[in-house]
């Protein structure tokens, strides 16, 4: 067939299959958040884990009869896992839905490391049935019977789907939960036994979905997570809640990632996500901890801590000064999360994407115009400034769990821009060879002054931004994060506020971008992705999201464990730190900064 569509019909066909199983995968998640209130950031996993339930059974045998023990197997799985993720969230429901979404997010680190130490870091390839294994003609095209077979099995889900929710009891009980959780529970529906029904249903068709992708998408390390966006971009765009919605939106959102990745094949295509508000919260800031111990006992220790620090390039060796550099330039990353977090109750999970941003302008500037130390700190902090002023002006109209979502698509485009820009940034090799910087009289070639000139401006920060927090503005940034629409009401330019925060915010985390390219003399794409956003939080979950020195020790886990693992145990740093995720949510909801000692 002659013209533009018969040129262009595999393409958009591979679409629509990619978009069904983008839909299996994210109408689960869907009506988990929209009657639930659960952002299930373990959802990647549960796919991952399905593809490889088909690696394991299928092997080298592609009998229908194989396939189909596989997907049951995974069904089965699915939602025995689903049901034991419900069960696990439900004693932190109630300090509010980030704390789920922690939990949920320890739990997939920790999977997927599992996963890669059991299977090793190849991608697998899992053969197609062979009742499935041909093509017809399509428009003048062969087109694998395996893919068209996804998309009959894909809509006759979507229409299983719909019929149980708009013409059973079960989907009317489902529906009521959806529209008002509170007025169901006193109606007499035991929302208990729905909750963990759905979370089963949910996880079950994520692992089925899994089994059905990974013919098609293969199976390995990553995966999960750039499904996991993907299908979180279609229930934004869908709604939350909403079945109908995630078939709507996953359709077209695979067909346009199926056509972005023909024109652009070396990166990723990265969907628009809606600006919208969300009433329900996804990230409330909670109720702030008392201050501590008494002043004068913070002045001292303030006070020792600052003579160790300062003296510590005499009596350490150079391993320990590089580490304890990592450690304080970490916890700027983790201070401007909790700029956001803490200060504003503005959650992020793409702070990573100006760290790289500022990585990148401090190499790039190093490389080709000055490598003097302080025009190129204030270049990276123009820069990132820059990006996250560019990007506020969105982010400022958005809410809870919109803005989640938001600020995790800006880090993967500004990922993806990283990948794809390769005459610049060195695509997905990243930026190597970055000169010393310079700083007469200071030898920046040297650890300990390195470690010197990153402490001081490191100190210069958190002492500005304690000043920033002390003054009305930072009262008034407080003010908004506990009841905006007050402030608003008493004449606050409350997005006013909530930009400068951001700007600021961006800053920080280009600066400390900046101090970390001073140090490895490297930046890549992975320094400033979903993963590396992910430890940012980490740290600002494990210190508490009040508490500046907190935060510090929370950085200082985070670069502890990867550093100091054995050489044949590298690869099992995410496991350790989901497994310290999973127990700071459940035993330090405040972080280490709220543990009193009784004298």
């Amino acid at each position: 067939m002659p013209g533009w569509l018969g040129d262009n019909i595999v393409t958009i066909v591979n679409g629509v299959s990619f978009g069904l199983l983008l839909y299996l995968l994210a109408v689960g998640l869907s009506i988990m958040y929209g009657m639930l209130g659960v952002l299930n950031l373990a959802h990647g996993a549960l796919y991952l884990i399905g593809g490889y339930v088909a690696v394991v059974i299928v092997a080298g045998d592609m009998s229908w009869t194989t396939f189909l023990l596989a997907l049951t197997v995974a069904a089965l799985a699915g939602g025995l896992g689903g049901a034991g993720l419900a069960l696990a969230t439900r004693p932190v429901s109630k300090r509010g839905r980030m704390h789920e979404a922690l939990l949920t997010l320890g739990v997939a680190l920790a999977a997927t490391t599992l996963l890669t130490v059991f299977f090793g870091g190849e991608p697998r390839s899992v053969p197609v049935p062979e009742v499935l294994s041909g093509s017809v003609d399509l428009l003048g095209h062969d087109y694998p019977v395996y893919r068209l077979a996804v998309i009959v099995l894909g809509l006759l889900i979507a229409l299983g789907v719909e019929l149980l929710l708009e013409h059973t009891s079960l989907g009317a009980t489902v529906r009521a939960i959806v529209a008002d959780r509170d007025m169901a529970q006193a109606l007499g529906i035991d929302v208990r036994k729905v909750y963990i029904g759905v979370f089963s249903a949910g996880s079950a068709l994520a692992m089925v979905c899994g089994v059905l992708g990974s013919p098609i998408l293969g199976v390995g390390p990553g995966v999960d997570g750039q499904v996991l966006l993907i299908a979180l971009v279609v229930v934004v765009v869908g709604g939350l809640g909403s079945a109908r919605g995630a078939l709507f939106s996953a359709v077209p959102i695979g067909i346009v990632q199926n056509v972005g990745t023909a024109l652009v094949p070396p990166a990723r295509t990265i969907p628009a996500v809606r600006r919208d508000d969300d009433p329900a919260g996804v990230a409330a800031a909670g109720p702030r901890p008392r201050q501590g111990a008494g002043g004068l006992m913070k002045n001292v220790l303030g006070a020792v801590t600052s003579v160790v620090l300062v003296g510590l390039p005499f009596v350490a060796d150079t391993y320990a000064i590089a580490t304890i550099t990592q450690i304080v330039t970490y916890s700027l990353l983790a201070l401007s999360l909790l700029l956001m977090m803490g200060h504003a109750g503005m959650p992020s999970l793409g702070q990573a994407g100006f760290f790289g941003v500022g990585g990148y302008t401090a190499g790039l500037v190093a490389m080709h115009w000055t490598s003097n130390a302080v025009l190129v700190l204030l270049s990276a902090v123009l820069a990132a400034t820059a990006v996250a002023a560019g990007t506020g002006w969105l982010l400022v109209r958005s809410k809870h769990s919109y803005l989640i979502m938001l600020t995790l698509a800006i880090g993967e485009i500004l990922s993806f821009v990283a990948i794809a820009w390769v005459s610049v940034t060195g695509g997905s090799d990243g930026l190597a060879n970055v000169p010393y910087f310079t700083l007469a009289p200071a030898d920046l070639s040297i650890p300990g002054q390195v470690y010197w000139f990153v402490l001081v401006v490191a100190a210069v920060i958190v002492l500005v931004l304690r000043q920033l927090l002390r003054s009305p503005f930072g009262r008034s940034v407080r003010g908004i994060r506990d009841n905006e629409q007050r402030m608003r009401a008493l004449g606050y330019r409350t997005r006013v506020y909530k930009f400068a925060v951001l700007c600021v915010a961006g800053a920080i985390s280009g600066a400390a971008g900046a101090l970390w390219v001073t140090q490895t003399h490297y930046i890549s794409p992975g320094d400033m992705g979903f993963l590396a956003s992910a430890f940012a939080l980490l740290a600002v979950v494990i210190g508490g999201v009040h508490s500046m020195w907190g935060v510090t020790l929370g950085a200082a886990v985070i670069i502890l464990v990867q550093n100091l693992l054995p050489e044949d145990l590298q690869g099992a740093g995410p496991l350790v730190l989901g497994l310290v995720l999973v127990l700071a949510v459940y035993l330090l909801p405040n972080g280490i900064a709220s543990v009193r000692v009784r004298t």
